[in-house]
């Protein structure tokens, strides 16, 4: 898995779909993976990016917006 490859869609988010979620807002399959084996700075780098991208305040509201498909 490439670290810029981007997880395509044309699709509107339903509630809870992570993939169409990442597609939207234009997140790398990098910053969304589960396992990566990273430094925990680079964990904060992928984190500080996602919350920009999409606007979120903070983990809360992040888990608040996908699982209400409202990003």
């Amino acid at each position: 898995m490439a670290a810029v490859d981007l997880v395509m869609s044309s699709r509107t988010p339903a509630p809870g779909d992570i993939d169409a979620f990442c597609a939207e807002h234009n997140l790398f399959v990098r910053e969304r993976a589960e396992k990566l084996c990273i430094s925990l700075n680079t964990v904060k780098s992928h984190v500080s990016r996602i919350y920009r991208k999409t606007a979120a305040a903070g983990r809360t509201d992040l888990l608040y917006r996908i699982r209400l498909g409202r990003l």
